[in-house]
């Protein structure tokens, strides 16, 4: 099995400007909020119980698909400082 420091070596992570990230990251998180205020005044009353329904359900999913990466994201991590401490990377 390769390396998981030899892994993230060659595979050339493109990780972008932290700030930039962030700004994009709350101007596409004001059109959502945006998008579903504009839904909400547009829909009939009596599906705004089912379209709520559903909002809260895709929330849910969302957050879990959230936990997900971010265990994802400390297993990764975890596996790194095990290597590191095993020896690391011989380039």
């Amino acid at each position: 099995m390769k390396s998981i420091l030899q892994w993230l070596f060659e595979s050339e992570l493109n990780i972008p400007m932290e700030q930039e990230e962030a700004y994009q990251y709350a101007e596409e998180g004001e059109k959502v909020i945006d998008a579903k205020e504009d839904v909400n005044v547009r829909i009939p009353q009596e599906l705004r119980e089912k379209w709520q329904t559903f909002l809260n359900k895709q929330d849910s999913y969302h957050e879990w698909e959230r936990r997900m990466e971010f265990d994802r994201g400390f297993y990764l991590a975890v596996r790194i400082i095990l290597e590191l401490l095993r020896g690391g990377l011989k380039l």
